[in-house]
């Protein structure tokens, strides 16, 4: 972009009130790209964050299950879906951990109320990996 067309799109945002972000605020967000779906086998891992979303939307990621309207309340959903990813094979020790340390509470505030896990895995009754 020149020099003049940086200037305009400035004075735009200034008169719509439209803040741009510092440099320092700008390297702040650099932060999110640490966040992935899909951990490699040589990333150090630090967390898990329980994510509820849709389906289609949470393709990418390694640990799904997929929810569907149902009895269930959020706490045994939320124990189940922990019980199948620490089944998975694909999961390494560390991942396993992480998963296993995660409280319960943190699961259930993402959570709906009223669902299941979709069947279909060979997790046993009512479980599934959520994978087509």
């Amino acid at each position: 972009m020149a020099k003049e067309e940086k200037a305009e799109i400035r004075q735009m945002n200034e008169e719509e009130g439209i803040k741009e972000l510092d440099d320092d605020e700008k390297e702040k967000l650099i932060d999110l790209d640490q966040l992935t779906a899909m951990p490699n086998k040589d990333d150090v891992l630090h967390y898990c964050l329980p994510v509820c979303a849709p389906y289609f939307a949470m393709q990418s990621y390694k640990y799904k299950v997929k929810l569907t309207p149902g009895t269930g309340k959020k706490g045994k959903v939320g124990k189940q879906a922990k019980e199948i990813f620490g089944r998975m094979p694909e999961a390494t020790q560390r991942e396993k951990d992480l998963i296993k340390v995660l409280m319960d509470a943190e699961i259930v505030q993402q959570l709906m109320g009223n669902v299941r896990i979709a069947g279909g895995g060979s997790g046993g009754k009512g479980s599934g990996k959520g994978k087509k």
